[in-house]
């Protein structure tokens, strides 16, 4: 390596320095950065409340590292990003505030080093708030957190050591308030209201109220009552239904139980024959749900606002109950019609009741049933055993309780999965892309194979499930087929529309790697430490590579499949020449334990991730050019992109740390990154889509992430289209290319769609005649409605008219009453008028004499008040001055006998110098004594002192007391001041009003006779539009009923055509050809006839010109011989103008037929009738060619065919071979176990020889028993007289004497 100024050298090719971060590391200058785009996974271990609905249809569920907030309409993903730092979730809750805040509160797990910590995120701040359970112990669990208090407060339900309890915590402040240790067993928290909620345990029931004033938490009552359960009978839920003021709880007797407070009100059981009100069952469907054995329990509850809702175990059942007049009543029961669902785990409803959210568990039905094949068990087994032994995993599912009602009338089905074909549960093995399609193929330990689609909307394709787990996976680079490793060997498959198909099984050893290569013409597959390379399109076995010492770990084709790049778990990395089977790199550090290693060909580095450190070596991997430390992390995957010049490393935290490349120096100390966490637990595999605009990371806890790429150079983001401006046509090309929607399908798959069309387009006749059907019993009852409502109407009219003349005469009546009534208040508020006026200016006479009287008391008040103020200072001085001297002389007085006291002592020391510390000791309590009294007489003093405060502080405030009395009168004069006018102008508004409220009678008589005739008119509009809306709201339930399977069938259709379009696409290439030479010939004609309309063109303008001139001459010769110059003048600068104008055409198109014209004359000669000649001979090539086309396609089905019924029966030997395989293993087996026993028994019986001093020879102790001994043994009992070695005559001579 060479540096010339800002530049390096790696392997002849220059590298520029780039700063990547800035100063404060906040911006990003040079490098790129990755955001959280979709995502396919949730949380695997059950807690209180996997996921929940945050409003009415946003879904909240926890994904890798962050809480994903699920958009179910818009089918989108938002994420709130965790810390890096955060462990595995325990619970999950959230609140909304009044002013629409979203609070959502986490609990982590706790380890030894880390106490339990609840994190509450606030969403419009981004902000959180980490409440540290410090009164805990480590490994102390919290199970369930509740918000109280409006947002403000969280109780969180803890367990460790020492038993449960309750912490109090005030969010904003984090602070821990109160904690409350409990003796019983709790399970969850259920809020009745803002500050109550119950405390349900399988034994207890408390009620629990926080109390502000002392700003804590108190039982209020004990509700749990023996007499309500059956022996051995416990709590398993409870739901507080706040309308009714009433809760159920669910029991382990699957019994619902309906209290308020503490009174049982109504007792349910739920039986088998409930299961069979769920939807899509017939009668005979219902009699053999109900004869057979179903083992279920209850597992969840949630309350709706006219009941609640119960999911159940062992049955995948959800059932909606009613409450009514104090009664438990069943609405419906609704069954998950998807396999391998063992039951409900957690139910939560949204806020509008439209939809309810579902964590299922899935698991695998065949072993299930293998291990309760002869009995069932007596109860429904829980969760966590059902993940444990049946490979189970949790779904997440939604209910879409709005279309309940209708659902006996229309087929659909109300649950629908959040992921279509579900999740993977454990590590993912392998993840592999294809440039010609945005998908991407992963396995995992979970047995399956799950394809992805990442285009526009973030989907899974389809799954398929093995016996074993699958350990690696591989594309090829069309998309139509895929390799996958396994232990015995490697398989091939069809990639098909929404299945695989098993092409090719290769039985080898472990095949831990797979690799096509980039034009996909090899396929590279592991046989432990072997690389067979293959041809994907014969599946044979065309080169074989001897080069690992143990099972190879990674295979990869670069340099455009030249090289051979492949890795051991050793940590030995081998890049061979493809073409000259040459091994260029050779790179083996077996003392160094990698967990991951990469070649880079194009900068010739070797990179390897050791024990938290990264190894960097140049010169083929031989020298050490970087070591660099990144304790305490440990990187698990390598992924380089040259286009970004990035390096991305996956962790064993879950998250990806970026660094720029390739390093333009090897100092560790300056080396930038950017870290983002993604996942839970550990990266295991990083790839970059093809068009290199996403990074696709996949981990340990089964989660796979699809992260947007977003560059940035000079600190701005890089756009795609400044890419391909620049010359990156690689994205460009991926996008345009991209195979999306085109994938092969089986001719099964084809029949089988057909017989589907063909029974929807059969239900589709007979929803269309139920619907007829319908419509006319509906018009025959409207009809009959109508008249009833005629005659009703009729009856209605008669009454009104009587009510209207008996109202009008009520009115006249009121009228004449009204003015009478007038005229006596016109008298009474006359005389009352005239006496307020008297009455105010008596008032008024009296105030102005209070008025003078209060003046002079308030001067008197005055003046006495400054004489006492004057009085009250002169006292404050001479008290404080009396103080002060005081305090002065016996200051002056303890200060002498101090100082008496210090000589006295200063003479005993002289005098008593033997007796020191005697004297120290009773100077120190003499002192002591000294200090008490001086402190307890300043005690005094400061006491005094305080009193004479307190005195001038009362004095002071008896002074403001006056002073606000002298202001309270002052405010008094005003305000009666005030009252005075205000009473006058109060009798000028009562004039006014009193006018005015004549004014208003007469107005609102008026207005009352108006109303009354538009309520009339408006009541009889009213009758008329409400059976207008019964009417029209039949008629939109009915679209909205035929409009959704329409709806699926043109799905279905716009998927039947598609496949069509793609067939026709195959079939058009070879008549492509014809087309386009039709559309020559077309296109010439075309030509040929505007180059004939052009010169008609012309000709016609010329003949018009020449007419014109012609009809200027006839009138010039009609007029005199004198006038005709200047008509001739005239007549030459017309002519001469249209010539210019002709000449100065700027048509292009006009020029280039005149040409043609001047240069082709055969081919104006061309008639119609040789165009139709043509035509016909072309219509004639069409058939020939079509017929062509059909005979191929039919001899193509005969090759197909014969191809199968080949593949059936090779497949047929290929099962005769491996049942032959298996039986002579059997014998061998038997035959090694013989041998075993042989050699036992032969041990025996020399041990016994041995031990009574008979040798017997060793030969060739290493060989087995039946090649060495046994052959010896023989020959020496059976041939006695034959010579052998001198060890076996004396071992002969020795037999007969032990015989």
């Amino acid at each position: 390596m060479d540096k010339q100024d800002e530049h390096w050298f790696l392997n002849g090719k220059k590298v520029t320095k780039m700063q990547m971060l800035s100063k404060s590391s906040h911006q990003i200058i040079n490098g790129v950065s990755i955001t959280l785009e979709a995502s396919f996974g949730c949380l695997q271990q059950p807690i209180k409340k996997n996921c929940m609905f945050v409003n009415d249809d946003t879904l909240m569920f926890i994904s890798g590292k962050h809480i994903v907030l699920y958009d179910i309409i818009r089918k989108r993903q938002t994420y709130i990003m965790k810390g890096a730092e955060d462990e595995q979730v325990q619970a999950l809750n959230f609140f909304v505030t009044n002013s629409q805040k979203l609070l959502i509160g986490l609990a982590f797990k706790s380890t030894n080093k880390i106490l339990p910590t609840v994190k509450v995120y606030n969403r419009k701040k981004k902000r959180f708030y980490q409440l540290v359970h410090s009164h805990l112990l480590p490994n102390s669990s919290v199970q369930e957190i509740q918000f109280i208090n409006q947002g403000k407060s969280l109780i969180s339900l803890s367990h460790s050591e020492e038993g449960f309890g309750i912490s109090l915590f005030s969010i904003h402040k984090e602070v821990s308030i109160s904690y409350t240790p409990l003796k019983v067993k709790v399970n969850q928290f259920e809020i009745i209201n803002d500050l109550e909620f119950f405390l349900v345990g399988s034994q207890t029931l408390q009620l629990f109220k926080y109390q502000l004033d002392i700003n804590g938490l108190e039982m209020m009552a004990d509700l749990y009552n023996v007499s309500h359960y059956e022996q051995n009978e416990h709590i398993i839920d409870c739901c507080y239904i706040s309308e009714k003021k009433m809760y159920v709880l669910t029991t382990t007797n699957n019994q619902l139980l309906l209290l308020k407070g503490d009174n049982l009100i109504f007792k349910y059981k739920i039986y088998q024959n409930s299961f069979s009100s769920y939807l899509g069952i017939n009668n005979k469907d219902k009699k053999q749900i109900v004869e057979q054995d179903v083992v279920f329990s209850i597992s969840s509850i949630c309350k709706t606002n006219k009941g609640f809702i119960i999911g159940l175990n062992g049955k995948p059942v959800l059932q909606v109950y009613e409450i009514e007049n104090n009664t438990i009543s069943l609405v419906g029961s609704y069954q998950i019609k998807v396999e391998n669902i063992y039951g409900i785990n957690q139910v939560h409803l949204a806020a509008d009741e439209m939809y309810a959210a579902l964590t299922v568990i899935q698991f695998n039905q065949s072993a299930y049933q293998i291990t309760y094949a002869q009995k069932q068990p007596e109860q429904a087994l829980s969760c966590d055993y059902i993940l444990e032994h049946f490979q189970g995993k949790l779904e997440l599912f939604t209910f879409n309780l709005a279309i309940v009602e209708a659902l006996r009338s229309v087929q659909k089905d109300p649950f629908e999965a959040l992921f279509e074909k579900g999740v993977h549960k454990g590590a993912i093995f392998g993840v592999a892309t294809t440039p010609m399609r945005s998908l991407i193929a992963s396995v995992c330990e979970d047995k399956t194979i799950k394809f992805w689609d990442y285009s526009n909307d973030f989907k899974e394709l389809f799954s398929h499930q093995f016996h074993e787990s699958p350990l690696c996976v591989a594309v090829h680079p069309l998309s139509f087929q895929c390799s996958i490793g396994f232990k015995d060997g490697m398989r091939i498959y069809f990639i098909l529309d929404d299945e695989i198909r098993l092409v090719h099984t290769e039985n080898t050893k472990s095949c831990n790697a797979i690799a096509y290569s980039e034009g996909g013409h090899i396929l590279a597959a592991a046989n432990a430490n072997f690389v067979n390379l293959i041809d994907p399109l014969t599946y044979q076995i065309v080169h074989t590579f001897n080069n690992h010492q143990t099972n190879l770990k990674e295979i990869l084709f670069v340099d455009k499949d030249s090289l051979l790049i492949s890795q051991c778990a050793f940590g030995v990395l081998y890049a061979i020449n493809l073409l000259t089977g040459e091994r260029l790199i050779e790179h083996s550090q077996k003392a160094n334990k990698y967990y991951c290693l990469y070649y880079d060909y194009y900068y010739d580095l070797v990179i390897g991730v050791s024990d938290q450190r990264i190894k960097i070596y140049n010169d083929k991997g031989q020298n050490l050019a970087l070591e660099l430390d990144t304790s305490p992390t440990q990187f698990t995957s390598i992924c380089i992109s040259h286009q970004y010049n990035t390096i991305f490393f996956g962790t064993t935290q879950g998250s990806i740390r970026i660094y720029s490349y390739p390093f333009y120096h090897f100092n560790p100390k300056t080396m930038e990154y950017i870290e983002i966490p993604v996942h839970q637990l550990g990266v295991s595999q990083i790839k970059l889509s093809p068009d290199n605009s996403f990074l696709i990371t996949s981990s340990i806890d089964g989660s796979i992430f699809f992260s947007k790429i977003k560059q940035y150079k000079n600190g701005e983001e890089v756009n795609q289209l400044e890419l391909i401006s620049q010359g990156d046509l690689e994205s460009k090309l991926t996008n345009t290319f991209a195979f999306n929607n085109l994938c092969l399908i089986s001719q099964q798959q084809q029949e089988t769609r057909r017989d589907q069309i063909k029974e929807l387009e059969y239900k589709l006749q007979n929803f269309k005649s139920d619907i007829d059907d319908a419509k006319e019993i509906q018009s025959n009852s409207n009809d009959q409605q109508l008249e009833r409502v005629k005659e009703d109407n009729k009856k209605l009219i008669a009454t009104i008219r009587e009510q209207l003349s008996s109202t009008i005469q009520q009115s006249d009546y009121n009228t004449s009453k009204l003015k009478l009534d007038t005229i006596e208040l016109r008298k009474t508020s006359r005389l009352q008028i005239e006496q307020l006026e008297k009455e105010q200016s008596d008032k008024l006479l009296s105030l102005y004499k209070v008025r003078d009287e209060l003046s002079d008391q308030f001067q008197q008040v005055k003046v006495n008040q400054e004489k006492q103020l004057t009085q009250i200072k002169q006292e404050y001085q001479s008290s404080i001055q009396q103080v002060e001297d005081e305090y002065q002389q016996k200051y002056d007085d303890l200060f002498k006998r101090f100082k008496d006291a210090m000589d006295n002592m200063k003479l005993d020391q002289n005098k008593f110098k033997e007796v020191l510390q005697q004297g120290e000791n009773d100077y120190e309590t003499f002192f002591k004594d000294s200090q008490q009294k001086l402190k307890s007489k300043l005690e005094k003093y400061e006491k005094n002192t305080e009193e004479l405060r307190k005195s001038i502080s009362s004095k002071t405030q008896e002074n403001e007391r006056l002073n606000l009395r002298k202001e309270f009168l002052d405010n008094m004069i005003r305000d009666t001041t005030e009252q005075v006018s205000n009473l006058g102008r109060e009798l000028i508004n009562y004039q006014e009003k009193h006018r005015s409220m004549k004014n208003e009678l007469k107005e609102k008589e008026k207005l009352i006779n108006q109303r009354e005739q538009q309520i009339k008119d408006f009541r009889l509009k009213n009758v008329h539009l409400q059976n207008f809306q019964k009417v029209y709201d039949y008629r939109v339930n009915t679209l909205k009923d035929e409009r959704e399977p329409l709806m699926d069938h043109l799905k279905n259709m716009e998927k039947h055509v598609k496949n069509l379009y793609n067939e026709l696409t195959e079939e058009s290439g070879l008549k492509q050809q014809r087309e386009e030479d039709e559309e020559k010939l077309k296109s010439d004609i075309k030509s040929y006839k505007m180059q004939l309309k052009s010169a008609e063109n012309v000709l016609a303008l010329s003949d018009q010109k020449m007419e014109n001139f012609r009809f200027h001459v006839s009138q010039l010769l009609k007029q005199d011989v004198s006038q005709w110059k200047d008509g001739l003048d005239d007549l030459y600068k017309q002519l001469q103008k249209e010539n210019s104008k002709a000449i100065n055409i700027k048509n292009q198109v006009f020029q280039e037929t005149l040409r043609d014209m001047q240069k082709d004359p055969i081919q104006q000669q061309i008639d119609q009738t040789q165009q139709i000649a043509i035509y016909k001979e072309l219509q004639n090539q069409k058939q020939f060619l079509s017929k062509k086309l059909q005979n191929f396609e039919e001899n193509v089905k005969y090759q197909l065919q014969e191809r199968q019924d080949a593949y059936y029966t090779i497949q047929n030997t290929n099962d005769k071979l491996i049942k032959q395989c298996t039986a002579l293993r059997e014998k061998k087996q038997r035959l090694k176990e013989y041998i075993d026993k042989q050699n036992k028994a032969y041990r025996e019986i020399k041990r016994e020889l041995n031990s009574q001093g008979v040798e017997i020879p060793e030969e060739g102790d290493s060989l087995p028993f039946m090649k060495t001994h046994a052959t010896t043994f023989s020959q020496l009992t059976r041939t006695p007289g034959t010579v052998g070695t001198q060890s076996q005559q004396q071992f002969r001579k020795k037999i007969p004497k032990l015989q």
